[in-house]
């Protein structure tokens, strides 16, 4: 594998003129000063064992969830597992809180901090509203449905209901 290196260097002031960098380079005179010298594989490789680190933490934790929810359903045990469900959606949110706020303190200390928060909280807010609303669609979808079924049906005369 080729490694490259990026360096950045800081000419001295000596050198006035380009022609005279050029000739102090050739001459290799003492006239750079590196400042950081980073190689390119370095760079690379923190970038994969990174990615491989959240793979790898994404896994243990599907994986985790589901022998627990497994377990759960085979001991047919559904209160303990909407309890778990619940507490883990709370530490969720409570996580995703903390980092948000935190994010924007590091922007804009508190103020960054109080913008972060307000727009997190609508997130959420917009998040129950949006579920709430699937869920009232869903329901009057239903009742639709139930509605038409009943009438095809003959389950309705006015509102007599059934006559035997």
């Amino acid at each position: 594998m080729e490694t490259r290196k990026i360096v950045i260097e800081i000419v001295s002031k000596d050198a006035t003129t380009k022609s005279q960098k050029i000739i102090d380079k050739v001459q290799k005179r003492e006239t750079t000063e590196t400042i950081e010298t980073i190689k390119e594989g370095t760079l690379v490789s923190s970038l994969v064992v990174n990615q491989a680190f959240t793979q790898v933490k994404g896994l243990v934790k599907n994986a985790a969830l589901y022998y627990m929810n497994k377990h759960f359903t085979l001991k047919e045990n559904y209160l303990m597992q909407r309890n778990v469900d619940n507490a883990l959606t709370t530490i969720n949110k409570v996580a995703s809180f903390g980092t948000s706020v935190a994010g924007g303190f590091l922007l804009g200390n508190v103020p960054g901090a109080a913008v972060a928060a307000v727009g997190w909280v609508a997130n959420e807010a917009f998040t129950a509203f949006k579920r709430q609303d699937q869920t009232m669609m869903g329901l009057n979808t239903t009742n639709i449905q139930t509605a038409f079924q009943r009438t095809r049906a003959g389950l309705s005369n006015g509102s007599r209901g059934t006559q035997n």
